[in-house]
């Protein structure tokens, strides 16, 4: 797993794959694929960029995690049946914002209730999401460039 360390969350290409997942897949095979890579995790295979196990849901960044399958959907959802660029790198930013969101809500209130270190909604918004809004838009080109080019060889 590729993994740049930052203070509260690493930098990692799983959203590349849950961006992928909702551009290839309907929304339900989407959302249980992420299902699926949760329950993985949880399990104790070693599939998330940190802990794996049921020690996961105490680490900071888990709601990153908890996200993913709603994110994918979304990404599905969103996109529909439409085959234009635009409307595949809408539908993952927008699944990004939520997932970014969604992650640095779950980061101040683990950090202030599980780590003990309170660094307020703000600092968390800007250390868990602000900060991966550039990476985030790259990633979402990336996936919709390498869903197009595979909807073009499998023809759908």
């Amino acid at each position: 797993m590729l993994r740049l360390p930052l203070p509260w969350v690493p930098v990692t290409l799983q959203t590349l794959f849950v961006f992928l997942a909702g551009l290839l897949l309907p929304p339900g095979w989407a959302l249980a694929s992420q299902v699926v890579y949760l329950a993985a995790g949880l399990a104790g295979f070693p599939v998330f960029a940190g802990t794996s196990g049921f020690a996961a849901v105490a680490s900071p960044t888990f709601g990153y995690l908890l996200s993913f399958p709603l994110a994918a959907w979304t990404v599905a959802r969103l996109r529909g049946f439409d085959d234009s660029f635009g409307r595949d790198v809408f539908a993952c930013l927008a699944a990004s914002g939520g997932l970014l969101l969604i992650g640095a809500l779950y980061l101040a209130a683990a950090a202030r209730w599980l780590v003990g270190e309170p660094i307020g909604l703000v600092h968390a918004l800007l250390v868990g999401a602000v900060v991966f809004l550039p990476g985030e838009a790259v990633k979402a080109l990336v996936a919709v460039a390498v869903a197009r080019r595979l909807r073009r060889l499998r023809g759908f």
